[in-house]
């Protein structure tokens, strides 16, 4: 079968999904990439590229970070035959209804949803959930909804070696990807400066970041660390020149490092915790769904979460990990850490995270027909019309939506005015003029 597969396409989670997804999935069908507009990776990183990827014309509809381009992506189907689709992370619903005007069958990956969005998602024929917590969600509304174990590539993923780091110290490490205050970056430097006043100096933190959050963090603190040679950081606003280009391996981040620190606020998914464990780091992370999902006593301890809250952008609720509680965990790790621990680590993950077997159903999940009650699913689909029709509150979407070749246009003539005058400028003769003293 033609399988589409809708999603952000360049190194980052999501993108990462949609990767394993196609390995997957490949040997059963034929995959094909609609990579929605947005960032797009070096043309150097060849594993981002090639004939069956297309890269989507920038949209005129701004819907937020799931926008794409509706005529671009009918013509995909149509070109492609393409005959299910699977949306990766897709909040913007209205290409359901271009898929539902074409035949083609819609399945989603359950990650971040709003609590009013919930019936909106009896519009997809197939539903899949990597977590206990997104089964449950949907499992009792949704007849088409799969539980597919979440995992990771185990052969990539995999320790170069079980001792210690460091000789004589315990290495955390922590990543902050793309949201720093959602994966707990904060309370992973007021813990580990805590344990270093302790006087806990065997302890070392490596943080790594894909975006620039020194500002956002306690400047000074970091600082004060990085003087004593206890912490190391990586990231576009390192004050090490050398430190501020991205990796260029993933399984570098848990490489150097004993245990892993995720002291989440929310997750849909959380790859991080079973890459870490299958490089044979112990793992701290959020006694809350669906982080403790990921967890057992062969691979590390969860921290207790102080209060839970709604957020008001997802249907499950934010946590605040208990700073105590995460100090605590990682002193226990700073006295009682042993290479035993990392060996615990990496059979937890040969035993629970190999996705190529947990996914060994998925190929036929997708090929199987059509889940969902064609009423029911009429119904939802007007409901995504409504819903969507009723979020373009301002002119300018009604005029992107109506008349879309209207603001590419205007879109086109601006960028052309701004060239010129670019251009204009670079020509012109050197500014000042001796007559005042210029």
């Amino acid at each position: 079968m033609r399988v589409g597969i809708v999603t952000t396409w360049y190194p980052r989670g999501a993108a990462y999904v949609s990767q394993q997804y196609a390995r997957a999935l490949e040997p059963a069908h034929e995959l094909f990439i609609f990579a929605r507009g947005g960032e797009r990776p070096a043309a150097s990183d060849t594993e981002w590229h090639g004939p069956n990827v297309h890269w989507g014309r920038e949209p005129v509809i701004d819907a937020g970070p799931t926008s794409l381009d509706l005529g671009d992506f009918a013509d995909w189907l149509d070109r492609e035959r393409i005959a299910c689709v699977i949306f990766n992370e897709q909040w913007w619903l209205e290409p359901l209804l271009v898929c539902a005007r074409m035949g083609v069958r819609t399945v989603a990956y359950l990650v971040e949803y709003r609590t009013e969005q919930l019936p909106l998602y009896d519009a997809f024929d197939l539903l899949i959930a990597h977590t206990r917590q997104q089964h449950a969600t949907f499992a009792g509304r949704h007849p088409g909804t799969h539980y597919v174990p979440w995992g990771t590539d185990l052969a990539y993923f995999r320790p170069e070696t079980l001792e210690p780091a460091e000789a004589g110290a315990v290495t955390f490490v922590h990543s902050a990807g793309l949201n720093a205050d959602r994966k707990g970056t904060d309370l992973v430097v007021t813990a580990f400066a805590r344990l270093h006043d302790e006087g806990v100096h065997h302890a070392r933190l490596r943080l790594n970041s894909q975006g620039a959050i020194r500002a956002k963090l306690d400047e000074k603190r970091l600082a004060r660390l990085e003087k004593a040679g206890v912490l190391a950081y990586c990231g576009p606003d390192a004050p090490d020149p050398s430190a501020r280009a991205p990796m260029t391996e993933r399984r570098d981040l848990y490489l150097h490092g004993d245990v892993y620190v995720y002291p989440s606020r929310f997750d849909g998914l959380g790859l991080s915790v079973p890459e870490a464990s299958a490089c044979g780091l112990w793992c701290l992370t959020t006694d809350a769904p669906p982080m403790n999902e990921f967890m057992a006593d062969g691979n590390g301890r969860t921290i207790a979460i102080a209060r839970s809250y709604a957020s008001g952008r997802a249907h499950h609720p934010f946590v605040e990990p208990s700073i105590d509680a995460l100090v605590d965990r990682m002193r226990e790790c700073a006295r009682d850490f042993g290479a035993s621990w990392k060996r615990s680590a990496r059979d937890f993950a040969d035993a629970n995270f190999d996705w190529m077997r947990n996914a060994r159903d998925f190929p036929s999940i997708v090929a199987s027909g059509a889940s969902q009650d064609a009423h029911v699913k009429a119904a939802a689909l007007e409901a995504v019309r409504l819903y969507e029709a009723a979020r373009r509150t301002t002119l300018r979407a009604q005029v992107a939506y109506r008349w879309p070749w209207v603001v590419r246009a205007a879109r086109g003539l601006a960028r052309g005015l701004a060239r010129g005058l670019a251009r204009a400028f670079r020509a012109s003769p050197a500014r000042g003029d001796d007559r005042f003293g210029g």
